[in-house]
């Protein structure tokens, strides 16, 4: 898939009706946005500023209403739940969503909105994150251990002598900035 096509991709959701978030560079931080415009649409490296969390835990959610000595949950009440997509999630913050999933295994809230959430991890490795409790060396049978919907690997392409774009790193080395585009591997 090349960046065109997840434009594309993305584009397509958006058409169906989903909200996609997905990670922006503003200034000097990388933040979750909205997407309006899927041109603006990149895999970034860097951590973002706040969690992906507030999209499948709101930070103010109403969940009781009392009236004198009666509760009634306003779930039943029929809250409107978005279709969204969580778009650019990378591995560390994948294995925090797999914590998040069993803490949150019997709230029906989360749950609901799970079912509405298409969750689109990728590749990339924010860099100094030895010391964060969810780093994890990547490789593909970690996938198996992570929820995704979607799991884009980024690997560069080198255009070569014949003006071809090819492969030329190996799939263990991400780090590297590559100098001709990008393709992304779809699992």
């Amino acid at each position: 898939m090349t960046h065109g096509q997840l434009r594309q991709f993305i584009g397509y959701l958006m058409k169906r009706g989903y909200v996609v978030w997905a990670p922006e560079k503003r200034k000097s931080e990388v933040v979750y946005a909205k997407v309006e415009d899927t041109d603006k649409v990149k895999l970034v490296k860097e951590p973002p500023l706040h969690s992906f969390k507030r999209f499948l835990v709101p930070p103010e959610e109403i969940l009781f209403e009392f009236q004198k000595e009666k509760m009634r949950e306003v779930r039943d009440a029929g809250i409107d739940i978005l279709k969204q997509v969580i778009f650019g999630i990378n591995p560390i913050d994948l294995k925090a969503l797999v914590m998040l999933n069993h803490i949150f295994e019997k709230d029906p809230w989360y749950q609901e909105r799970m079912r509405h959430t298409l969750i689109v991890g990728q590749s990339l490795i924010p860099d100094g994150v030895e010391q964060n409790i969810f780093h994890i060396k990547y490789e593909e049978d970690i996938l198996e251990h992570l929820q995704f919907d979607i799991f884009l690997e980024v690997q560069s392409l080198t255009p070569t002598s014949d003006g071809v774009r090819r492969l030329i790193q190996s799939p263990s080395d991400l780090s590297r900035k590559g100098r001709g585009g990008t393709r992304y591997f779809v699992y």
